[in-house]
């Protein structure tokens, strides 16, 4: 992606392509950019301090950014305003943030935080802390079809309880349209 020749090079904290990959976010020590895919263009410039993660809502102008030192605050942004919407804390650190039309997910090593994007309200709290110490807790991947809200990350715990080998492969799927409001899920 072309550097604006004005500036001198920063260091790339994140880089996230957004769900229909016409846009790519970068993640710098002063801010964010957005960049066309396409024609490779700078779309939108922003100077609002560490940018650790990035995640965009398909082409418009909210973003989400964790850019705090400890990176334990989410900040939903406005492109267009230029400002951030609100601001939500964390007991400990956003490992990532995932997106869809209806849907927020902010994925800490213990815990799966489910938002309404509309209105940034708590809807449900999935507790991974059988999650094995080798794998990334930022994987997973929430589907951006505005009719499913699919949500799936790696499972480590058995049917039964029992521990399973982090390597076996297995994948919890919940759908976070219908998932009961509050609480914990245990995963199946």
């Amino acid at each position: 992606m072309a550097e604006d020749s004005r500036r001198a090079p920063e260091e790339i904290l994140c880089l996230a392509f957004n769900q229909d990959g016409s846009c790519l976010a970068v993640g710098r020590p002063r801010g964010f950019d957005i960049f066309s895919t396409e024609s490779t263009a700078l779309l939108h410039r922003e100077d609002c301090g560490v940018v650790r993660l990035v995640e965009m809502l398909f082409r418009t102008s909210l973003v989400a950014l964790v850019g705090d030192t400890l990176g334990r605050q989410l900040t939903m942004w406005n492109t267009k305003a230029r400002a951030g919407i609100c601001s939500l804390q964390f007991p400990s650190e956003i490992c990532g943030v995932k997106m869809n039309h209806r849907r927020a997910v902010v994925l800490l090593r213990q815990k799966v935080h489910i938002f309404d994007l509309k209105t940034m309200k708590a809807l449900h709290v999935i507790d991974r802390s059988d999650q094995a110490p080798g794998l990334d807790p930022a994987l997973c991947s929430l589907c951006c079809d505005p009719e499913r809200g699919w949500l799936a990350a790696p499972l480590v715990a058995g049917s039964q309880g029992a521990a399973v080998d982090a390597r076996a492969g297995l994948v919890g799927v919940v759908d976070t349209y219908t998932l009961p409001l509050g609480g914990s899920e245990e995963e199946d």
